[in-house]
């Protein structure tokens, strides 16, 4: 059975720190945060698929960065009654209990950590103080895993910090608190850690931060004999200090969640002590159970993690070899093989998907987009036109649209059959640019009206006279001087009409969404593709500017250019 996008998305994720190729070094770890459609119409924040390469149970949640992308507000569960307690600086929730039992201190790396520090199980949590799914993580699975986990020896539980401060601006103030206590005892580091997440709400808005973590450090010494409870003074001059090794900490493991590329919170890192190169990664908010069970199995976890990475991926048929051969292919100009219209070319590939450039290209983009989406509609006005000419025109790119017609937009589906319809007549595109241009026109009841009028001025139009269909050879040879020309038929209104009353497009496109599912999410999206490499890029999400995209291309040319002749 063909895996799913996300599964051999995922399994190049996985292999990027490792590949022999130099590019994944520069453009690897390349993420957009822009503007983009999506279910909710919200900002869409770019997630890669976290390189996990086998099932476990669906998480409770899934990471912040997720969440985000999906429009569910961070902090929506706070309600109104606590929101009216967010501008003092005192506590107004209990206090967590915290035993205080097992070993702490601070790992080889520097990093505080609980349980002991021969335990044969690492687990190492990447997590922000403002993110609810990391405080839902740490009340309601923490405490059980500590009981059985961490304070019998199993685990040790290292802390880092990944603060996402472009989601939630005051959370590195909470990671300061934390580590200042640290600083001075790494037990209180702990029992601070477990308050920080049962008042998040409260600190997250708190006016006087310093004063409401102050208040905080004196709960936690009225639980001790007096004498034996942290310096206050020390902790606030700490707080202070910007330039103290507190910031170097929090900075270094922000750089290393980078290098791993992890973006989203909680994500956690789980290995046996004496095998730390075999890592399992797991991302998101999970049920007690699934982390009890990844810690009496893990051997199994990691046999099939490494078992499924090393297992050969079938891709989907639309990005095969195959797949991606014309099954029909237009020359937009009469000339055959002249330079300055080598990428001149229209097409269909035997999967069904229409195409611009040159065919045999090395390097392709697949656009997902959605005719009703107002960025896909801003993204072929603004930017679109200069990369034909610079990138599609001259032969360097293969331009492959993909339908990602979204479930907010009615009519998208409909338009959406329309360009296929057009493009079984070499047309595609024509009708592509003319959806663009003002989908408030047909967005309506009489869709099918306006699609036919369309028509009707494609079959209007003398231009047609100037394309030719293509007769292509097998295999298919890299000089477009070889391939026959023959002369381009008009526009059959007739055809058209029919087409769009069979419907026959949907039940593709509708397997073509499927196939993406869990790497697209919004559009527009662009996945870059190498015929030799593979993914070459992490998806480029929204209406990047022409600039963005010069510049990523420009690399990408930069860096095969220094590959030729190399081992890949």
């Amino acid at each position: 059975m063909t895996k799913s996008l996300a599964s051999w998305y995922a399994t190049f994720v996985a292999a990027w720190c490792t590949c022999r190729w130099r590019l994944c070094l520069g453009l690897g770890l390349l993420a957009s945060l822009t503007t983009a459609c999506t279910a909710e119409e919200s900002q869409f924040l770019s997630q890669p698929v976290t390189p996990i390469a086998f099932q476990v149970p669906t998480p409770l949640v899934t990471t912040e960065a997720e969440q985000e992308t999906s429009g569910v507000a961070p902090d929506q569960e706070t309600g109104d009654a606590e929101e009216s307690l967010l501008e003092r600086d005192t506590i107004t929730e209990p206090a967590v209990e915290f035993v205080i039992g097992p070993e702490t201190g601070f790992a080889e790396e520097g990093f505080p950590y609980i349980g002991s520090a021969t335990a044969p199980i690492v687990v190492v949590e990447f997590s922000d103080f403002h993110c609810p799914y990391c405080r839902r993580h740490n009340q309601e699975t923490f405490p059980q895993f500590r009981e059985n986990f961490i304070d019998t020896g199993l685990v040790q539980y290292i802390a880092k910090d990944l603060p996402l401060e472009s989601l939630h601006p005051q959370a590195r103030k909470a990671h300061r608190a934390a580590w200042c206590v640290a600083l001075q005892d790494t037990t209180a580091f702990w029992w601070m850690h477990s308050q920080l997440y049962a008042t998040q709400a409260q600190h997250a808005r708190a006016e006087n931060t310093p004063a409401f973590f102050e208040t905080l450090v004196a709960t936690y010494n009225a639980t001790l004999p007096e004498g034996q409870g942290l310096d206050i003074q020390a902790f606030m001059a700490c707080q202070q200090d910007f330039q103290s090794e507190v910031d170097q900490q929090i900075d270094r493991a922000i750089a290393e969640a980078r290098s791993l590329d992890i973006t989203g919170t909680p994500t956690f890192l789980i290995y046996y002590r004496d095998d730390p190169d075999r890592v399992l990664p797991i991302s998101g908010a999970y049920e007690y159970e699934v982390f009890e069970d990844v810690a009496n199995h893990l051997d199994q976890y990691l046999d099939r993690m490494e078992e499924e990475a090393a297992a050969p991926v079938e891709l989907p048929y639309w990005i095969s070899e195959e797949g991606l051969m014309p099954a029909q292919m237009w020359k937009v100009a009469p000339e055959t093989g002249s330079e300055d219209t080598k990428g001149n070319w229209e097409g269909v590939t035997r999967a069904q998907d229409h195409f611009k450039g040159s065919p045999v290209a090395q390097v392709l983009v697949f656009e997902f987009s959605d005719f009703q989406c107002p960025y896909c509609q801003r993204h072929q006005e603004t930017t679109q036109p200069a990369l034909d000419e610079a990138y599609v025109n001259t032969g360097k790119i293969m331009w492959i649209y993909k339908h990602f017609p979204l479930a907010i937009h009615d009519y998208a589906p409909d338009a959406a059959e329309a360009a296929m319809c057009a493009g079984e007549q070499g047309q595609f595109w024509a009708m592509h640019d003319r959806l663009f241009v003002n989908p408030d026109a047909w967005a309506h009841a009489d869709f099918l009206g306006v699609f036919l009028d369309f028509g009707r001025d494609l079959t209007a139009e003398a231009t047609i006279a100037n394309r030719h269909e293509v007769r292509i050879p097998s295999p298919l040879t890299d000089n477009p001087a070889d391939w026959e020309l023959s002369a381009m038929t008009t526009f059959d209104l007739d055809q058209f009409e029919t087409c769009l009353a069979d419907n026959d497009y949907q039940a593709l496109i509708n397997r073509s969404m499927e196939d993406v599912s869990g790497v697209v999410r919004g559009t527009p999206t662009f996945l870059v593709w190498h015929r030799r490499y593979g993914l070459l890029t992490q998806p480029l999400v929204g209406t990047l500017s022409e600039e963005d995209f010069v510049s990523i291309f420009d690399q990408i040319f930069e860096q095969l250019a220094e590959l030729e002749g190399s081992d890949p």
